[in-house]
């Protein structure tokens, strides 16, 4: 049971996005204006940051491995900045287990097996090869521009600007160039792409050639919030490490953008404690 709450913690972690009301397409123009990357990732920043809370409501996730299958429905509150917490439920709407994301820890409620995990980002890393902190994971789930080097000292205005498959693209890595960042990199190369005309990420890539390993988060289905913002209500994600292989797809039901509920986190004096 405990590898498989970390594989639905990784399903997570990847795989935020976001359900709306009315549905809206992305440009199909074949001619992309160039633009200069100091007004894009002005632009970037601009998007979404409106939104302090946002909880999404009985979410379908379906995930696949050669290892596992998942097919479950879970609730979702993100607190900017502050926490990230995940119910997930039983096909029978049973809670068979809650995560709590803070920026220094990591908490899991095992209910089958009424323990209590508790552990970091370090964790993670060991399990899946993904070497990200909860601001990366946040911004993936609100499907906002980062930069995976800023631990480094390396942001957004550091990647290469440019035009791919009608998109703008931000990359760490020139084509035919191993990295813009030389040693900073290790290897690690994260791409992603802008719709040109309202700024919107539509895709992540990331690569790790050191590890075999290949992660492409794509967004789409794109909605109108009532402030005129676009999201992304469904979500693709596939990926490999060597030759295994998973993939995951993930659909949101309804969504509450700075409202006052919340996923509450309470740790019951009963269950085992298990620190890692």
């Amino acid at each position: 049971m405990r590898n498989s709450l970390f594989i639905i913690l990784l399903v997570f972690i990847v795989g935020g996005a976001f359900g709306c009301k009315s549905k809206k397409a992305l440009t199909d123009s074949e001619f992309i204006i160039p633009i200069d990357k100091d007004l894009l990732i002005e632009q970037l920043q601009d998007n979404s940051h409106f939104i302090k809370n946002i909880f999404f409501r009985r979410s379908l996730v379906q995930f696949n491995s050669e290892d596992v299958s998942h097919t479950f429905r879970s609730n979702i509150y993100i607190n900017r900045n502050n926490f990230i917490r995940i119910s997930i439920l039983a096909p029978l709407g049973i809670e068979v287990a809650r995560v709590s994301m803070e920026p220094d820890s990591v908490t899991i409620i095992d209910r089958m097996g009424r323990q209590v995990i508790y552990t970091d980002y370090e964790e993670i890393y060991r399990k899946f090869g993904v070497e990200a902190d909860f601001y990366i994971f946040q911004s993936i789930l609100l499907n906002e521009a980062f930069s995976m080097f800023h631990e480094k000292g390396l942001s957004l205005h550091d990647y290469h600007l440019g035009i791919q498959s009608h998109q703008y693209q931000l990359s760490s890595a020139r084509e035919k160039s191993r990295s813009l960042f030389s040693g900073s990199s290790g290897g690690f190369f994260h791409k992603m792409w802008i719709e040109p005309d309202s700024f919107e990420v539509t895709r992540f890539s990331f690569n790790e050639l050191d590890k075999n390993m290949v992660l492409d988060i794509v967004y789409g289905q794109f909605s109108e919030l009532s402030g005129g913002q676009n999201f992304p209500e469904k979500i693709s994600v596939t990926g490999n490490r060597g030759l295994k292989k998973l993939s995951l797809d993930i659909a949101h039901s309804s969504v509450e953008i700075n409202g006052d509920d919340e996923i509450s986190f309470q740790v019951s004096d009963k269950y085992e404690k298990i620190y890692r």
